[in-house]
């Protein structure tokens, strides 16, 4: 097997195992249930916050990003391993 593919296939394993995360394990849910209810309450806080209150704008903009971010690296890794796999069934498909 060749390093490349070792790569692939570890990144495929981990983005199936960020899958069930998100999916199965109740911290995984718990954690995206949260970031999204953290981005959505932190949208809201911003189109009914006063515009000129630059400091209040800027620590609810930090709360979406840190939530987004948690959600974003998440969807990564799934999207990675997402992509791994096909490149191995690619490879598999023309060593047929």
């Amino acid at each position: 097997m060749s390093l490349e593919r070792d790569i692939q296939m570890g990144l495929m394993t981990f983005g199936k195992e960020v899958e069930y995360f998100i999916n199965e394990d109740r911290i995984g849910r718990y954690i995206m249930d949260n970031a999204t209810l953290e981005m959505s309450e932190a949208a809201e806080e911003i189109a009914m916050a006063d515009a000129t209150n630059v400091a209040e704008i800027q620590r609810l903009q930090m709360k979406f990003r840190v939530a987004y971010s948690v959600r974003k690296w998440l969807g990564d890794a799934m999207t990675r391993g997402l992509e791994a796999r096909s490149i191995i069934e690619q490879e598999e498909d023309e060593t047929r």
